[in-house]
């Protein structure tokens, strides 16, 4: 629900959003931006459960992190395995 709702502000809003993000100093972005990925970390935790969810977790986070397109890259990858070890019925 967060990444879909930062992909729309994005994407339509991101002009605006620019210029009204200029405001803040970086440092309050900064951590704004730490407790927004702890709270992320916390919705992974249920993902510990199922060592499959787990790695294709943290491969569409490496993704995210590394790739300039990271999201749009992570998100289809990581659908695309859930669904393909859901499928074939494999566990990592």
């Amino acid at each position: 629900m967060y990444g879909a709702f930062y992909l729309i502000l994005g994407l339509f809003f991101s002009g605006p959003l620019h210029e009204a993000l200029k405001v803040f100093p970086l440092p309050i972005l900064g951590i704004v931006l730490l407790f927004e990925a702890l709270t992320l970390l916390t919705f992974m935790r249920d993902q510990t459960s199922a060592p499959r969810d787990l790695w294709i977790a943290l491969l569409v986070g490496v993704l995210a992190l590394t790739v300039p397109q990271g999201f749009v890259v992570g998100l289809v990858v990581g659908t695309l395995l859930f669904y393909g070890f859901k499928k074939f019925g494999r566990d990592i």
